[in-house]
C-alpha cells in the first residue's frame, strides 16, 4: 500500500464526493450538525488551491481541505480547516497526512494552522493527536439550531 499526497486534480471530484458522503453519513448518524453532501462541492472548489489528499491507488482515501482566512485574534492571515476525513482502513495514517500537509501549506506561505475536532465518541483520540502534533486548544465553539 503506497500512500501519497496530492493537490487537488480535476479526476479526483468523484472520489472526494464520496469521501464526503460518508462523513455526512457519519455526522447525520452522530447527531452532529452539518450540511448535504452537495454543498460541500463548493467547499471543495473554494479550498482547492489550499488542501490536500491522501491518494492509494489512484484513489482519494483522506482529505484536509480549508480556506485562507484572517485571524479574529491578529491580523495574520491563517488557514482555517473546512474538512477532514480519512476513511476508517487510512486513518493510522491520519498524523502523516497532517505532517505533509503541513509542509505543504507552510510552502505556500501560511505560519498558523487552525483545526476543529467534533464532539463525537472520537474527541478523545483527535484531542491526543493534535497535541501530539503540537497543537493547542485555543477555544471551543457551540452551536445550536435555531
Amino acid at each position: 500500500m503506497d500512500v501519497s499526497y496530492s493537490e487537488y486534480k480535476n479526476w479526483m471530484f468523484n472520489d472526494v464526493m464520496g469521501l464526503i458522503t460518508t462523513f455526512a453519513t457519519y455526522a447525520s448518524n452522530h447527531n452532529l450538525l452539518i450540511t448535504e453532501p452537495e454543498h460541500f462541492k463548493d467547499l471543495i472548489n473554494l479550498s482547492r488551491y489550499s488542501s490536500l489528499y491522501m491518494v492509494v491507488d489512484n484513489r482519494v482515501v483522506g482529505a484536509l481541505c480549508g480556506i485562507k482566512a484572517s485571524s479574529t485574534m491578529s491580523r495574520e492571515e491563517i488557514w482555517q480547516e473546512l474538512l477532514y476525513y480519512v476513511t476508517p482502513e487510512y486513518r493510522l495514517k491520519s498524523r502523516e497526512l497532517y505532517k505533509n500537509f503541513e509542509a505543504y501549506i507552510k510552502d505556500k506561505g501560511f505560519k498558523t494552522l487552525v483545526f476543529g475536532a467534533v464532539e463525537d465518541e472520537n474527541i478523545e483520540k483527535m484531542t491526543r493527536l493534535y497535541k501530539q502534533m503540537g497543537y493547542k486548544a485555543t477555544e471551543r465553539i457551540y452551536t445550536k439550531k435555531i
